[in-house]
């Protein structure tokens, strides 16, 4: 019965190191047309992630004034994924990109 209880411990304990954790990095591409970022999704986390959306918000003056979403089928334990976004708005005034909410599905 011990064994059992231990086992069932490590597992619960092990499960919660078992998810996606996604990191996203973003550059400006000024060779590109328009206002385009290219975004890399690493998932550093223990497990798949499925079916992953990210926002982003696009500033000017402080204020949002441009969102777009990417969304990922999977980001593999371990890997990376690369994608681009583009704005209709003029990268020259616009102050920064921020990274609003990821949400993802864990398989």
């Amino acid at each position: 019965m011990a064994i059992l209880i231990g086992y069932l411990s490590i597992e619960i304990l092990g499960e919660t190191k078992k998810v996606p954790a996604l990191e996203v990095q973003f550059v400006h591409q000024p060779a590109l047309p328009g206002n385009t970022y290219k975004i890399d999704i690493k998932n550093n986390g223990g497990e798949t992630a499925k079916e992953a959306l990210i926002f982003f918000h696009l500033y000017q003056n402080g204020r949002v004034v441009e969102s777009a979403q990417l969304k990922i089928g999977y980001v593999p334990v371990h890997s990376e994924v690369s994608g681009w976004i583009s704005f209709s708005r003029d990268a020259v005034p616009t102050d920064s990109l921020a990274v609003g909410p990821i949400s993802f599905l864990k398989p």
